[in-house]
C-alpha cells in the first residue's frame, strides 16, 4: 500500500503569555471574581466571601486557559488592584505592559459605575498607544433588580468608550463566566493583533487550583524578582 503524502496537523503546544489587570473602585469585588477564576468551583462551595478584604496595593496571580477559539493555550497574569483613590497612581504602574484591563463595577454603587471612565482613562495612559483589550465587568449581578444603574447606561457607556465586551457576573454566588470571559479576550486578541507579553516569564508564579490558602501571595513589580507582602485591611464583599 501506497503510503499518504499528508501528514496530520501538529498541535500548538505553545503558551502564549499576556497580561491583564483588574481596575474599579475598593469594594465591587474585584478579588472575589479573581478568586472565583482560580479556584476550581467545587472547592468554593462553603466559602465566605462576603469577609474578603480589601487589597492595599497589588495582589498578582496567573491563570492557565486552553482556547477553544483557537486550540491554543495561554497563560495569563492578572493583577488585583487598590480601588482606593489614594492608591490609584500607583496601581496605575501595573497597567504597563498589560494587553488587556477589566473594568468592575457593583450594580449596588452606582459610583463604582461613574467611576469607570475614569479607571480606563488610568489605564490608557501606560498602554502608550499599545493595541489592548477592554472587558467590562458588572458584579453583584444578584441585586441588578434592584440597582440605579439600567441597560441602557450599561450600553452608552461600552460604546462611548469603545470597550470590546460586558458580562455580568455575581463573584458572591460563584456565578462568573468565565471561559466566556477569556475566551473572548483571546477572540480580540487575535482581532486587534494585540501583542503577547514582553516581561520576564521566568517570574510566574502559578497559584492556579490552590484554594483559597493561596490565594493571596504576594508579588512586586514583575520582573525584580524580589517578592514582598502587601498588607491587606478594611473589610468589604
Amino acid at each position: 500500500m501506497e503510503r499518504s503524502s499528508v501528514t496530520p496537523p501538529k498541535l500548538n503546544r505553545a503558551v502564549h503569555t499576556y497580561q491583564a489587570i483588574f481596575f474599579g473602585d475598593s469594594g465591587v469585588g474585584k478579588s472575589s471574581i479573581m478568586l472565583n477564576i482560580i479556584t476550581p468551583k467545587e472547592k468554593l462551595v462553603g466559602a465566605v466571601m462576603e469577609g474578603l478584604a480589601s487589597t492595599i496595593g497589588v495582589d498578582y496571580t496567573t491563570f492557565e486557559f486552553q482556547s477553544t477559539f483557537t486550540g491554543r493555550t495561554y497563560n495569563f497574569r492578572i493583577w488585583d488592584t487598590a480601588g482606593q483613590e489614594r492608591f490609584k497612581a500607583f496601581s496605575s504602574m501595573f497597567g504597563r505592559n498589560t494587553q488587556i484591563v477589566f473594568l468592575v463595577f457593583s450594580f449596588s454603587s452606582p459610583d463604582s459605575f461613574n467611576a469607570i471612565e475614569g479607571w480606563l482613562k488610568v489605564f490608557q495612559i501606560q498602554t502608550e498607544g499599545k493595541s489592548f483589550v477592554s472587558i467590562l465587568l458588572g458584579n453583584k449581578s444578584d441585586l441588578k433588580s434592584d440597582s440605579q444603574i439600567s441597560e441602557r447606561q450599561i450600553i452608552e457607556l461600552k460604546l462611548r468608550l469603545k470597550i470590546d465586551d460586558y458580562f455580568e457576573c455575581c463573584a458572591k454566588e460563584f456565578n462568573v463566566p468565565i471561559t466566556s470571559i477569556f475566551e473572548m479576550a483571546v477572540q480580540r486578541i487575535q482581532e486587534k493583533k494585540v501583542v503577547e507579553f514582553e516581561g520576564q516569564k521566568k517570574n510566574v508564579v502559578s497559584l492556579g487550583g490552590g484554594g483559597n490558602d493561596d490565594f493571596f501571595k504576594k508579588m512586586g513589580q514583575p520582573g525584580d524578582g524580589n517578592p514582598r507582602q502587601v498588607i491587606k485591611t478594611e473589610s468589604c464583599c
